[in-house]
């Protein structure tokens, strides 16, 4: 995600005048794992993103994969157990993700939301 849209998601998070930064994260040691975008806070938070494009209903394992992903995350970097941690959803169209999907998310955007801006 360019600086921009991550610019437009801390604005939707109210991350105004707390420091953070963001980009996305690949670890490839074993049981390696990619984030989208990751933003660390510097209040010992981390939000965990996840940006799906659906031409139909997302499965609610999306969720399920992020949290493995997060799972990893802590396992190769331990110091990351004491951080809050919240996930949140970008999707193209908020029409393909059903209740069921999110309510497992912390918070969710739809593309409309980043022209709203």
């Amino acid at each position: 995600m360019g600086e921009k849209n991550t610019l437009i998601i801390a604005k939707k998070l109210s991350l105004c005048g707390v420091k953070f930064h963001a980009g996305s994260f690949l670890h490839r040691a074993f049981k390696g794992f990619q984030i989208d975008l990751l933003i660390e806070r510097a209040d010992h938070a981390l939000i965990v993103v996840e940006a799906k494009y659906a031409t139909s209903p997302l499965k609610t394992t999306v969720a399920s994969q992020v949290n493995e992903k997060i799972d990893r995350m802590i396992e190769a970097f331990p110091n990351y157990k004491t951080y809050t941690i919240r996930n949140f959803l970008v999707v193209n169209d908020a029409a393909f993700v059903p209740l069921a999907l999110r309510e497992q998310f912390a918070f969710m955007i739809s593309a409309e939301d980043f022209f709203d801006t």
